[in-house]
């Protein structure tokens, strides 16, 4: 979501910049004002967009699954991670949500209430059908303004005449052009998006081009320029009274007066507008989400980090192994045999295999738990006696020890970070503790450490995003000892596949 909204802010900021530089001195009234609607609704859609991009295979054999590899080393940590849910309170989104709802709903009771106020003048006031829209006259002396199909404006002078022509076209041009939806629209997006500071901006732009578009229709039946600016600067002073309406003397800018004096060939518009194309492509390029297409559709077999969380595991593997996989198994193998073991005994080692599977859940982690010293003997008998191919094809299997984790100390940056308790969670020689309890120790306290990042199911229920394991001097010490004493014991590791979506 924060991506989302930092996508949304930066792609509005750039396209408003694009009209004060490009656009917003010409006078191409019509275009200006779809391109500064349009850009709103673009750079609210934009980061859903999805482009593809094109990439070659990183291997021989690139392939719609992935290979993921889970070791009885690492299990221990990840299933701590998962069987020890520890709930903190964060106060703070609570606190930024409740202050945006705060502030949209004082700017949805002030929208409500400029509604109600133009409403009341509507009840309050006579009608009088003028040129298939309404004026509503009212008893005060008011600066004419119109909203949806009404044009205020005074009894009094409309009584005795004095009512301009100039400005009954103006405010008709503000009706027939439907101006007031566009300032509805963004008074909308305001209360939703009032965090977006362009927004303020696109307002005033947009308000200031309904009065270009507003002025160049008053003055097709005002052929006197300068009688008609004389008119607007008289109109100055007057105050407003509804920021939904559009008012005659709305913006009576400098700017405002030279644009009924310009004029803009149709070579300078064209050239204008098509500078627009590469940064709205630009755009669609930085801002939208990227979505990678592969040219083929074989088998990629990828080993990741032994922290991968549990959740992430879908369903076994039993395919062709490429040879990147194949050059592993040789370089950890723990030994196999030149010839393929019988079917018997491969069945033999399945079975065993799969009494400690979760049948609800198609995972095998919980062998690492439940396995007996017995089976996992008989596993690893069975398993020197198969072929390469055959120990390839298995869901469990056996590499040589990693031995020990090095030993490492957190520096100081790293272990005051870890005091934070909304990104990390944190366990001191295998036992959870809350973060604070690190204000008793310092970094140099410590033997080794490992962050690893919790994914899908493992981050429910938990403020943190981080899981951090601290070994103490002492527990590290007896870690190693125990270890050493088994690092000639083969390893277990499990291989579990995930589908990868793949765009042709």
């Amino acid at each position: 979501m924060i991506a989302y909204l930092v996508k949304m802010v930066l792609c509005s900021a750039i396209l408003l910049l694009a009209y004060y530089v490009l656009l917003q001195k010409e006078k191409m009234h019509r275009f200006n004002r779809y391109y500064l609607l349009l850009s709103l609704i673009f750079a609210l859609v934009v980061p859903f967009i999805k482009v593809k991009q094109q990439t070659l295979a990183t291997t021989a054999n690139e392939a719609s699954e992935t290979i993921f590899l889970v070791t009885e080393t690492t299990f221990k940590t990840v299933s701590s991670a998962i069987e020890q849910p520890v709930h903190h309170i964060d106060i703070w989104p609570n606190l930024l949500l409740a202050a945006y709802f705060l502030i949209s709903g004082i700017l949805l009771v002030r929208f409500a209430k400029n509604l109600y106020q133009l409403w009341l003048k509507l009840k309050n006031g006579k009608t009088v059908l003028y040129q298939n829209t309404q004026l509503v006259l009212l008893p005060q002396s008011i600066v004419s303004h119109s909203f949806l199909k009404y044009i205020f404006i005074a009894k009094d002078d409309y009584n005795n005449g004095a009512v301009n022509a100039a400005i009954l076209n103006h405010e008709l041009a503000h009706v027939q052009q439907k101006h007031s939806l566009d300032i509805v629209f963004v008074e909308v997006l305001r209360i939703i998006f009032w965090f977006n500071p362009f927004i303020y901006f696109y307002k005033k732009a947009i308000q200031l081009n309904h009065e270009f578009l507003a002025d160049a229709a008053a003055l097709e039946t005002c052929n006197n320029v300068a009688s008609y600016q004389y008119l607007l600067l008289a109109q100055a002073n007057k105050p407003t009274f509804n920021q939904l309406a559009s008012q005659f003397n709305f913006l009576i800018t400098k700017k405002r007066l030279i644009m009924m004096n310009k004029t803009t060939s149709l070579t300078r518009k064209i050239v204008k507008q098509l500078a627009i194309v590469p940064i709205i492509g630009s755009l669609v390029f930085v801002f939208s989400s990227k979505t990678i297409a592969q040219d083929t559709l074989q088998k990629l077999t990828e080993k990741v980090p032994s922290k991968v969380a549990e959740n992430n595991f879908k369903k076994p593997v039993n395919a062709k192994i490429d040879k990147g996989m194949e050059a592993h198994f040789i370089k950890s193998s723990i030994g196999y045999s030149a010839t393929d073991a019988s079917e018997e005994l491969v069945k033999e080692y399945e079975t065993i295999v799969k009494k400690y599977k979760k049948d609800s859940t198609n995972r095998w982690q919980s062998i690492f738990r439940d396995i007996t010293q017995q089976d996992r003997s008989r596993l690893v008998a069975i398993f020197k006696q198969m072929s390469l191919q055959q120990q390839l094809k298995q869901n469990v299997v056996f590499e040589k020890s990693l031995g020990p984790l090095k030993r490492e100390v957190p520096t100081e940056t790293q272990f005051n970070n870890f005091k934070k308790a909304n990104f990390y969670g944190i366990w001191i020689d295998d036992k959870r503790v809350k973060n604070e309890v690190l204000n008793n120790y310092k970094a140099s306290d410590f033997a080794q450490f490992d962050i690893s990042k919790l994914y899908g199911a493992a981050k429910k229920g938990r403020s943190y995003t981080h899981q951090v394991n601290l070994m103490t001097k002492a527990y590290y010490q007896n870690y190693y000892d125990e270890s050493m004493a088994k690092k000639d014991e083969p390893m277990m590791v499990t291989r579990f596949t995930r589908n990868v979506t793949v765009v042709k």
